[in-house]
């Protein structure tokens, strides 16, 4: 495939993996990408986000919102749109 060269504005790490210790899934996230995860969190590990998913409920607006707070998410209006 070919793709469009971008811009980034500012890259973040999000995932969602299957944690061992809870038997379901976890969101692992961060405000800071483009470099090794496991690096951030050996240095930094109070900037990696760790949510667990309860499967019966799913994610909650609490836990959105957590993520979301951690990444530095803001609003971006874009030219008119």
């Amino acid at each position: 495939m070919v793709a469009k060269k971008m811009k980034l504005a500012r890259e973040m790490y999000f995932a969602i993996m299957l944690d061992r210790a809870t038997a379901g899934p976890i969101v692992i996230a961060c405000s800071e990408g483009g470099t090794s995860i496991e690096d951030l969190a050996h240095s930094h590990p109070d900037k990696i986000i760790k949510v667990p998913v309860d499967i019966r409920t799913g994610i909650t607006d609490q836990q959105a919102g957590h993520i979301v707070e951690g990444l530095k998410v803001r609003e971006h209006t874009h030219g008119g749109m």
